[in-house]
This record gives C-alpha cells, sequence and structure tokens, in this order.
C-alpha cells in the first residue's frame, strides 16, 4: 500500500486486497496484499508490484476507481447539507433508512 499512497494511486483496500485501476485499461484491478500478485479481470493484464513500479505513469495515476467507504461518507455528507438547508424530517428518515440499508449490506460483506 505504500506505493500506492506515495505515488499517489487511486486504491481501495480490504484485507486483504487492493483494488487500484489497472495500468493498461484503467478498469479495476486486485492485487493480494502479502503476494503483490495482481491481475484485472477486464484487459487479462496481470504481474506482481515489481511491473507496476516500472511501469508507472502519470496517466495511470490519475485514473480513479469507486471506492464504496468514500462513496458513503460523501452521501451522509449530502444529507447533512440537505438536512440542514431544509429542517425537514422526512430528510432525516431517508437519510437513517439509507444509513441502515447500507450497514445492512456492510455486514453482509465478507
Amino acid at each position: 500500500m505504500a506505493y500506492f499512497k506515495s505515488n499517489k494511486i487511486d486504491y481501495h483496500y480490504v484485507k486483504p486486497i487492493i483494488k487500484f485501476p489497472c495500468m493498461d485499461c484503467e478498469e479495476e484491478a486486485v492485487m493480494h496484499a502479502m503476494t503483490t500478485n495482481w491481475s484485472c479481470s477486464s484487459c487479462g493484464a496481470s504481474g506482481t508490484i515489481s511491473k507496476l513500479i516500472a511501469t508507472t505513469s502519470d496517466t495511470w495515476k490519475k485514473s480513479k476507481i469507486y471506492n464504496p467507504h468514500t462513496e458513503k461518507n460523501k452521501i451522509m455528507k449530502l444529507f447533512d447539507d440537505l438536512q440542514a438547508n431544509s429542517n425537514s424530517k422526512k430528510m432525516q428518515t431517508l437519510k437513517s433508512r439509507v444509513s441502515h440499508l447500507i450497514e445492512y449490506y456492510e455486514s453482509k460483506m465478507p
């Protein structure tokens, strides 16, 4: 993970898997954190951390992947902003129900 952090490459870590944009197609690739073996199911590219280090490019560094944790935080922030501007009980109920739904699915993830 230090490689991704130091090179400012977008990634999402869920032990023991690191998800990051594939350097060939920019779709989601997965790496096992212990072995550093990675592969992309979209284009078939694969390798180890050594291959990533050898081929790092500025274009690839700008690629993004979907991070559900970050997205959840952005959604909750939007709910807070909307609620602050509307003082609506319905908005609070909606936020609570969405939060509960997210927590339900998070508890089902391995």
